[in-house]
């Protein structure tokens, strides 16, 4: 027989799965359903306080065991040499060794992955952000570039529109762009030519200006509020469309 979660019990997986999704960028946790809830930012915190303890201990263990094997490598060379007392002061072989220690790449990134988690913590507690880690953040990042690269080749450069004047039809106007216009939607006025348009609908076909838009003057009696001037070279100075919510434009 099945036993349902309770939701308690589910409250519980959530938050600890939540913990090991924040440590992810935006663009490989747009599955996550809690993105914007309370809990998950109080999970990215716990996340980081676990970050710091781990790499604290981490490298304690580290700098301790390689303290020890440095301190004994050091002093077995100044003691195979006749002028070692000259070269090296018997209390300087632990200063020297615990510094060599520390300084090791290994210690260095611990040592950063706990200041990570500080900042992890303090920008979910103070600030109620989800702050991933930088390794995976990096290559996020790579991951965009690569695929914005492959996006302006697949669409090609940008040309200007084409406008079309139609008489007789439901629209007045037919625009055909080679790139979407994400902010045109059916309560925006559109200003073409010191004229107010409306857009009454879009559809995409397989052309070199594949997204299509058709406009009708503004009705008598609509309230015009949200005006976008509207020329057709327009494309050849916007950003390039993002590619996943959250995304910054890359060129």
């Amino acid at each position: 027989m099945n036993n349902p979660v309770s939701p308690v019990g589910m409250r519980l997986l959530l938050f600890v799965a939540g913990m090991f999704v924040s440590i992810l960028p935006p663009r490989y946790r747009r599955w996550w359903p809690l993105e914007n809830d309370l809990g998950f930012v109080r999970a990215t915190a716990v996340s980081g306080l676990l970050q710091v303890a781990l790499f604290i201990f981490l490298m304690l263990v580290n700098v301790l065991n390689g303290f020890q094997r440095e301190a004994i490598e050091i002093g077995m060379a100044a003691l195979n040499r006749p002028d070692s007392r000259l070269l090296l002061p018997r209390e300087g072989i632990g200063v020297f060794a615990f510094a060599n220690t520390v300084f090791q790449p290994a210690n260095m990134l611990m040592f950063y992955m706990m200041i990570e988690g500080i900042i992890r913590t303090f920008g979910a507690w103070i600030g109620g952000q989800v702050l991933a880690t930088l390794p995976l953040t990096a290559v996020a990042l790579i991951h965009t570039k690569i695929e914005v690269l492959r996006e302006k080749r697949r669409i090609g450069p940008p040309i200007i529109d084409e406008v079309e004047r139609v008489e007789g039809k439901d629209y007045d106007l037919r625009i055909l762009s080679c790139r979407p216009k994400a902010d045109w939607n059916k309560h925006i006025t559109v200003e073409f030519e010191e004229l107010f348009y409306q857009v009454i609908r879009e559809e995409r076909r397989e052309d070199a200006r594949p997204y299509v838009y058709y406009l009708r003057k503004n009705p008598v009696g609509r309230l015009v509020v949200v005006v976008r001037n509207y020329k057709i070279d327009d494309v050849l100075k916007a950003p390039p469309p993002k590619l996943y919510p959250g995304e910054r434009n890359v060129n």
